[in-house]
């Protein structure tokens, strides 16, 4: 299956960027002036409609993902104003943004080969940490229960249909890709879905880095951030040591905790829109 996962961690990269560039050219004549940032915004558009609908569609309805589009509302609301304008419906592809996803695209591959070398093994593909386990696990029975839900995995026979909060959005991007190409759901997750969000992230950080300087020796430089961990500057997990494994709190960066990219790259993604106004 490293071979179908792999096709789709490319076609799932090409997809999102076809939606949003289709989405946002039917909303704004606007551009923004950098491609790289202007592409990530079509990816990451693409991304969150199509997760969205996934989960909608599902949970008929009823999902914590509308938040994706109140926030689409509120920017349309907001920032258009008199400017705001529905065009035709175009999809077209912008010769200067062939680099930039590209870019996108080898960073897929990228994460795609570290992972892949973490998880395929033969005779059985090794387990992936019990996180992932669970938000696979949850996909699935949240798909079999219409129902967005953390009650049932307690019990795998309750047909409790009481929505819980939580952390939705890797799960729901799982089943997404899971449904599409017919693949196991925990493998969808771990090799196709957080490969995707980390080369988002990673070129996020690019992004980032572009908006300060055009060297492209400091922009490569930059993805060494994504190795930053914030919680090594202080050390205020002592009084937890004695009863935790020491290890778990030197994994929270992007390279060893997929779990934690989404917030991330809308982080950083943030950051972006915000220096191009």
């Amino acid at each position: 299956m490293i071979g179908l996962a792999l096709l789709i961690v490319i076609s799932s990269i090409i997809l999102f960027y076809i939606i949003g560039n289709t989405i946002l050219s039917i909303f704004s004549n606007e551009t923004y002036r950098n491609e790289y940032a202007s592409v990530l915004s079509k990816c990451i558009t693409g991304l969150l409609l199509s997760v969205f609908l996934c989960a909608s569609i599902i949970t008929r309805g009823n999902t914590v993902l509308w938040g994706c589009i109140v926030v689409a509302l509120l920017y349309l609301t907001l920032y258009y104003k008199e400017k705001y304008t529905i065009n035709n419906i175009k999809c077209f592809f912008n010769e200067k943004e062939i680099t930039p996803l590209v870019i996108i695209l080898s960073l897929g591959i990228i994460s795609f080969s570290y992972q892949a070398y973490h998880f395929y093994n033969e005779p059985y593909n090794n387990i992936p940490h019990e996180d992932y386990g669970f938000y696979g696990i949850l996909g699935e029975l949240m798909t079999e229960h219409h129902t967005e839900s953390t009650i049932f995995t307690n019990d795998i026979f309750s047909e409790s249909k009481a929505a819980t909060p939580y952390h939705y959005f890797d799960s729901w991007m799982g089943v997404l890709l899971s449904e599409i190409f017919r693949i196991n759901n925990v493998e969808s997750l771990y090799m196709c879905a957080y490969p995707v969000l980390f080369a988002l992230y990673s070129f996020s950080i690019i992004t980032i880095a572009k908006l300060f300087t055009s060297n492209i020796f400091f922009q490569i430089c930059s993805l060494a951030t994504l190795c930053f961990m914030p919680v090594t500057w202080f050390d205020f997990t002592r009084p937890l040591k004695d009863i935790i494994i020491e290890p778990a709190f030197w994994g929270y960066h992007a390279l060893v905790t997929p779990k934690t990219l989404i917030i991330a790259l809308l982080s950083a993604y943030t950051i972006i829109a915000f220096f191009n106004n």
